[in-house]
Formats: C-alpha cells, sequence, structure tokens
C-alpha cells in the first residue's frame, strides 16, 4: 500500500500485519501525538514521563483495537480522532495513578538502584552474587530487608519505601549500608538491560498465561521481530509477583549468555509508562506443547526425544546453579512450526527465591512437584522438582493430559500438597509403551529422593526414544 494512502487504510493495512503501511501511518501521526500527549501531562511529571512512551502505548492499543475490531475507522480522519482519544485517556490516567508523586514515573533504572553485579559474566557467577547478596542483606536489621532488596533488584528507593511502609530516607541509609557491606563482594550478576517501552511496536497477539500476556512486536531502530511478555497488570503491584518475573527474566538472560541453546533468551526488561513490567524475548517460530497436546497426544517417540533434549537442558540449567520452577507444555516452545525438525525450547523461568525461607507454594498446580506446593511439608525447592514437571510435562504429551487432574486450581494444588499419587500412564493409555510408562513413572515420585537426576532421566529418554517398546 502506498505510503500517502488514506490513515484509515493505513490503520486497516497494518492492523493486519503490514508492517510498511504501519510505519507510514506511524510517521504520520507520531509527532503530532506525543505533542498532544505532552499537553495533557501535568507539568508535576514533566521529565519524569516520556510523552513518546504514552504515545507508544496508545499506538499499541490502536493496533490492537484495530486487529480485534473493537475499533473501526469509519471516514477520513477517524484513524487520528481514535488515536487521540487512546493518548488523552492514557495521559490523565497516568496523572491520576502519578497524582501522589510517590513513586518514580520515568526512568527503568534509577539512581538509587544498587546493582550488586555488572551486566557480564556467567551465569554461575551471577548466581553466585545472588548468594552473596542474600548474606549482605542478612546482615541488616530485619525491618530494612524487604526495602533494600527490592532497590538492589532494581526499585526506585520511594517506590520501594511506599511498598514496605519505610520512609525515602531510611530505605537510601540502609541501602547506604549494605553497599558499605556488600562492596567488593558482589561481581557478576545483574538483570537483563533495560529496554525502552517507546522502541517496540505490537503487531500480533501470541498468546496469554496466568501470570501475562505475549505479543509479536517490532524493534523500531531495527525492525527485528522479537516477543514481548506484559506482566499482568493486576500483579504489578504484587511485590512478590514482580520478584518472580524480575527473577526469571534474569535467569534466562543469566543462561543464553552463558552460551545455553535450550532456553529462549531474554533480551531486556522495562517499564511501561504505566508503571507495568515487560520483558523482550527473542522470537521462536513455533508453537508451545500445549497447543500439541491440545490435539491430542503427541507419537510415543517424538515425546521422548523432546522430554530427553529438555532434560539435556534441564540438567545444563542445574550446574549453572538455576532450577527453571514451572516446567510444563505452556512453558515449552518448539523452536520451527514443523514438530519434525522442531528442538524445544524452555521459557517462562519462575526459579525459587533463594534468600527467602521457607519458601512459599509455587509452580501450575496441574505440573507442580509436592515440595512446590508445600515445601513445609515435603521439603525445600529443588532440581528434583524440575524433574516431576518434566515427567509431567511428559505425561500430558504421551496421553493429551497432565498427571494431575481437577475441578479447580485450588483442589489440584490441595491434592499436590498432599501428595497424592498420580495414575499410571498406561491406566490413562494402555497403548503407550511400558517403558515411557515406567520412566514417567519413577520422575514423578511423591518424595523428591525417590525420583532420577534430570540428567539420568533424560539419558534413559534417549534410550527410549530410539527404540520405544
Amino acid at each position: 500500500m502506498p505510503p500517502d494512502a488514506p490513515s484509515a487504510d493505513l490503520l486497516a493495512a497494518g492492523a493486519t500485519g503490514d508492517s510498511a503501511a504501519a510505519n507510514a501511518l506511524h510517521e504520520r501521526l507520531a509527532g503530532r501525538a506525543t505533542r498532544l500527549a505532552r499537553s495533557r501531562l501535568p507539568r508535576r511529571l514533566a521529565g519524569r514521563v516520556d510523552a513518546a512512551d504514552v504515545t507508544q502505548s496508545a499506538w499499541n492499543s490502536l493496533f490492537l483495537g484495530a486487529r480485534t475490531g473493537r475499533l473501526t475507522p469509519r471516514g477520513p480522519g477517524d484513524a487520528w480522532r481514535l488515536l487521540a482519544k487512546i493518548v488523552v485517556r492514557k495521559a490523565g490516567r497516568l496523572a491520576r495513578r502519578h497524582g501522589a508523586a510517590k513513586r518514580d514515573a520515568g526512568r527503568e533504572r534509577t539512581p538509587d538502584a544498587f546493582d550488586p553485579a555488572g551486566a557480564a559474566g556467567t551465569a554461575s557467577e551471577r548466581l553466585a552474587g545472588r548468594e552473596e547478596l542474600s548474606r549482605a542483606l542478612a546482615e541488616l536489621p530485619a525491618a530494612a530487608r524487604p526495602a533494600a532488596r527490592l532497590v538492589a533488584e532494581g526499585w526506585e528507593a520511594n517506590a520501594a519505601a511506599a511498598d514496605v511502609g519505610r520512609t525515602p530516607r531510611s530505605v537510601r541509609r540502609d541501602v547506604a549500608k549494605l553497599r558499605a557491606v556488600a562492596r567488593g563482594r558482589f561481581e557478576t550478576f545483574s538483570l537483563p538491560p533495560a529496554e525502552r517501552y517507546s522502541d517496540y511496536l505490537l503487531t500480533g497477539f501470541l498468546g496469554a498465561g496466568g501470570t501475562g500476556k505475549v505479543y509479536r512486536a517490532t524493534y523500531r531502530p531495527t525492525g527485528e521481530q522479537v516477543a514481548v511478555k506484559y506482566l499482568r497488570k493486576g500483579l504489578s503491584g504484587d511485590v512478590a509477583a514482580v520478584r518472580r518475573f524480575r527473577r526469571g527474566a534474569a535467569a534466562a538472560a543469566a543462561l543464553a549468555d552463558g552460551g545455553e541453546r535450550g532456553v529462549v533468551a531474554v533480551r531486556g526488561v522495562g517499564r511501561t509508562p504505566g508503571r507495568g513490567w515487560f520483558a523482550v524475548l527473542d522470537l521462536v517460530g513455533g508453537p508451545d506443547l500445549q497447543a500439541l497436546i491440545d490435539a491430542g497426544p503427541v507419537e510415543p517417540a517424538l515425546a521422548a526425544g523432546w522430554a530427553a533434549a529438555l532434560g539435556e537442558t534441564l540438567a545444563r540449567c542445574h550446574a549453572a546453579g538455576v532450577i527453571h520452577g514451572d516446567v510444563k507444555p505452556a512453558n515449552v516452545l518448539l523452536s520451527d512450526a514443523n514438530p519434525a525438525v522442531a528442538e524445544p525450547l524452555l521459557t517462562d523461568f519462575a526459579p525459587p527465591p533463594i534468600d527467602e525461607a521457607p519458601a512459599a507454594a509455587f509452580g501450575s498446580p496441574a505440573y507442580c512437584a509436592p515440595e512446590q506446593a508445600d515445601p513445609h511439608r515435603w521439603g525445600p525447592v529443588g532440581p528434583a522438582a524440575d524433574v516431576w514437571g518434566l515427567g509431567a510435562t511428559l505425561f500430558a504429551l504421551l496421553t493429551g493430559r497432565p498427571p494431575r487432574v481437577g475441578a479447580s486450581a485450588a483442589v489440584l494444588a490441595g491434592r499436590a500438597a498432599r501428595g497424592e499419587p498420580v495414575p499410571s500412564v498406561l491406566h490413562v493409555d494402555p497403548r503407550v509403551p511400558g517403558e515411557l510408562a515406567a520412566l514417567c513413572a519413577a520422575a514423578l515420585a511423591v518424595r523428591a529422593v525417590d525420583r532420577p537426576t534430570v540428567a539420568d532421566f533424560a539419558a534413559a529418554l534417549r534410550r527410549a526414544a530410539a527404540s520405544p517398546s
């Protein structure tokens, strides 16, 4: 479509995936929209909120609305009127949200942020940095630790103080103590680089889960296609949820930086204009395993081969000190749309916190190990939890359903916490080769000590994949 086409036509074409049309419309309207956003933001937010970020947020909403049919330009000028309406609404919402001026409203990394490590280094070195951070925090008074930990993870001191109910001055004093304790000890652990929200143009919806949504996006400076995952808005103010999101992003980034090819790389994290969180990931060509399972069981040799590859990846992760924490079909993407040539890639890491004890329940109820559902009863979460998750994923590939089913997540979590044994694969589908059924049963043992190591499990799966019987 020619770049001088009517705006309504460019919007319609861009909504169907025509990036040239979308860029032409952006060049036509973005400057005007940014000026509108700037005029609608209060002076007290000047220099703290980037009007271009507001425009980009509105721009993404415009295209998503056009793609789903919620927003339809019906005549000349309608594309601008729709965009302007969204800009005004978002700017007003930002002004109201930041009315108390208690939280940082602009920079993604702030002067208060104590980065206990640099961006370089291996995964194991970064994880060692986390352990050192835990030891340093332990030397602070108990009341000072929560806010100091948040600032160490990159939060603004004002925001951390508001979240834990302390004054910004006291938080900064505690962070200064933490710096003094930690100086010379931290070398390598950090979050992936901060990303600018306005650099990404959303072009399509990829999927959703319990914690957020994932979109296809174009990185505007280069035109490269990536995936952007947004933490669900309702979780943005949940300190524990934000920690999990950031911890998972840091783990995946560290592994990828260390050369691990079996994970979906996280390129960076950032904040939206509304102070939500997003992560930028490599765009993967194939579906997740859950999409295949929804269509029915997978051929046993293929299922065993994928599970073996995942086990080998997990073994390397464990050697680097990383526990995935939420292994399930929806968190495994295929590298190619053709399953016959695709490799499975782990995504959505949810490693358990190493600096908090005792750990609370976490994981997906249908696929989590008993110790994830009740660590007080079954012991701390370790690498064996990933073995359980991998065994449960193999169970689902072979049978078309998870090993644990129930009417609700609460029911499933209760069964996991009680350590109720799951059924045999052969009870669900007698056609499954006996060797694979036995391997599943071993991986799904109730007690962690009764499960094989992930390396042994992967080796056995490789043998089974070669000649399942």
